[in-house]
């Protein structure tokens, strides 16, 4: 299935279609502009597209931050429950993990920072999406967020 991410999530979002491995953290925010460990290895993201493909079966979810009004850090436990328990409300079983990421700001410099991954799988379905779009929405707001990223697979949009 092939969606066009702007029609998708918003005018606003921007999407980055693949990833590559990255040496650090710090390394991944400078040349691409940020980067995710994840199982032990260390990714950016890459390759603007407006175009999403989805499979039958695939890996999507919602970063959830450890900041609130961009840079004051919290304990966002209660934030990781409320997605979990809105996605388990749609019957998908959750898959959770923390991992920590990094971005380049012109004012700071490299930011590193903790945050929790919270992935289910998806068939590719419309609903799927509106229902990522929703989450991050709700965690945009709630947390006072410039941004909140949608996972896609490989690829994240920047919503």
């Amino acid at each position: 299935m092939k969606y066009n991410v702007k029609k998708l999530f918003g005018e606003n979002v921007f999407y980055l279609a693949n990833r590559v491995e990255v040496k650090s953290l710090e390394a991944g925010a400078i040349e691409y502009g940020g980067a995710t460990a994840l199982n032990g290895k260390i990714y950016s993201n890459i390759e603007e597209s407006e175009e999403l493909n989805l499979n039958m079966k695939n890996t999507v979810g919602i970063l959830v931050p450890t900041t609130i009004e961009v840079n004051t850090i919290i304990d966002n436990k209660k934030y990781v429950e409320d997605v979990e328990n809105t996605i388990k409300d749609f019957g998908k079983t959750i898959n959770k993990f923390d991992s920590r990421g990094s971005w380049y700001s012109d004012v700071e410099g490299v930011v590193v920072e903790e945050n929790t991954i919270v992935t289910f799988e998806s068939n590719g379905n419309p609903f799927d999406m509106q229902l990522l779009k929703y989450l991050a929405e709700k965690l945009k707001t709630d947390m006072k967020q410039e941004a909140i990223t949608i996972i896609l697979n490989d690829g994240i949009a920047i919503v």
